[in-house]
């Protein structure tokens, strides 16, 4: 873990504040500010033994210098006993003592670089609680990316440019690469169908590449080989957690932020693309493999969740903060987003949800199974909760059937029947 030595600078503003809050005391301690970057999870941007890892790794050793780091901050630390709150503004660079009185403080705070939706430099947040005694002087945050970054490593481009849906902004090049750190989209949400890359490459030839069905995962970094008309090369992250082989499983998906109050996967357990059915499982089989028709060779527990658990596939096959949907999400799913029924990708029926950000998810037909007969594929989907069922028995779990007639229906299930598992992540 990198660390990362700043100063806390403040405005005079802030310092007249300051001072109007308390008067210094025997209890006040000078201090200054360093901050380590969050490697606690697997979908923080660090170092990994891997080809694309090693092109990251130029550019990882620019953020833990803060050559590639957004220069300003702000910070607000709430003294926890009094509710004083103190804000400042500032330079990482500077290396100004700050005083303090001692005690416990909530600190909040970001560094956000400049530019609408691509950015030259990383941003990043903080949130934690810190402890500040008469023998402190360095105090670290932990600081948590809030932005990706997408590596273009093609000697070859001569150009890049993003086109938002208004305007062109260039990507930025750091040594034989093409680069842009993104907060979420490369569009704005209400042109999104407009939104695309522009590339020339050194023989003048251009290329385009629409980009409005494309999201990124804050903390995580994407090294594209090759470009042709598309983004034909799954995206890597630092772990290659990303669109992982499960064998037997298919592939893990993307997360996909539609505005709801929690990020939705591209695809289905069991599928390797969006335009793929994927498995039908049981609920509460963290196998995938019953096929069983007794409800008693399934786990359930009247009234229990099994969001997250031991027996929940999704969270077990996939890991991270993957997870079987609560029957909430559920139904904000199908209440917040805006649905087109019986449309078709490279053959395959389904529905398409969008949300109330613009970006979207295709849900297959994949039918639903009773043992080993598969029924009404390409007719409709059946997506399982991880919540049991409300006055269905005592071994149902909730679910929603999505319709191609246009009907939907959230009730429960018996725990035997194969459906598709549509994965949620924080």
């Amino acid at each position: 873990m990198a660390i990362l030595s700043i100063g806390l600078y403040s405005c005079s503003s802030d310092e007249d504040s300051q001072e109007e809050q308390h008067s210094t005391t025997s209890n006040d301690v000078k201090v200054y500010f360093v901050y380590t970057l969050d490697t606690s999870n697997g979908n923080s941007m660090t170092r990994a033994a891997k080809t694309n890892a090693e092109v990251f790794d130029e550019f990882y050793q620019k953020i833990i210098t803060g050559d590639l780091v957004a220069p300003l901050f702000e910070l607000t630390l709430t003294e926890v006993n009094s509710g004083v709150v103190y804000t400042f503004k500032g330079k990482w660079n500077s290396h100004d003592m700050l005083t303090l009185r001692t005690g416990t403080y909530r600190v909040v705070g970001k560094s956000t670089a400049e530019g609408e939706h691509i950015q030259e430099k990383c941003s990043f947040t903080f949130d934690e609680q810190i402890d500040i005694s008469i023998t402190s002087n360095i105090i670290t945050l932990h600081a948590n990316y809030d932005s990706s970054l997408l590596i273009f490593n093609n000697a070859e481009i001569q150009t890049l440019q993003n086109f938002n849906g208004s305007s062109l902004a260039s990507f930025y090049t750091f040594s034989t690469y093409k680069y842009a750190f993104v907060n979420s989209t490369l569009y704005d949400v209400a042109k999104k169908n407009e939104a695309y890359i522009l590339g020339k490459y050194t023989d003048d030839a251009e290329f385009k590449i629409f980009t409005g069905n494309l999201s990124f995962e804050k903390g995580k970094y994407y090294v594209y080989n090759s470009i042709s008309n598309g983004f034909d090369v799954p995206p890597m992250d630092e772990g290659g957690e990303q669109n992982r082989e499960i064998e037997g499983f298919g592939r893990v998906a993307n997360a996909i932020d539609l505005g709801l109050s929690v990020k939705w996967a591209s695809w289905n357990v069991g599928a390797s693309k969006i335009a793929d059915y994927g498995g039908l499982y049981g609920a509460g089989d963290p196998t995938g493999l019953n096929t069983s028709t007794s409800y008693r060779d399934y786990y359930f527990k009247n009234g229990e969740s099994i969001c997250g658990t031991e027996y929940d596939l999704a969270h077990v096959k996939w890991g991270g903060t993957w997870r079987l949907p609560t029957t909430s999400e559920i139904k904000e799913l199908k209440e917040r987003c805006t649905w087109e029924r019986n449309i078709t990708i490279d053959n395959v029926k389904g529905s398409k949800a969008t949300g109330p950000n613009g970006n979207s998810i295709f849900i297959p037909y994949a039918g639903f199974r009773r043992g080993s007969t598969n029924n009404q594929k390409d007719d409709h989907a059946s997506i399982w909760s991880g919540d049991m069922g409300v006055s269905l028995h005592s071994y149902g779990y909730m679910d929603m059937d999505i319709c191609g007639d246009g009907s939907f229906q959230l009730d429960g299930c018996e725990n035997y029947y194969g459906q598709s598992i549509r994965p949620v992540c924080e």
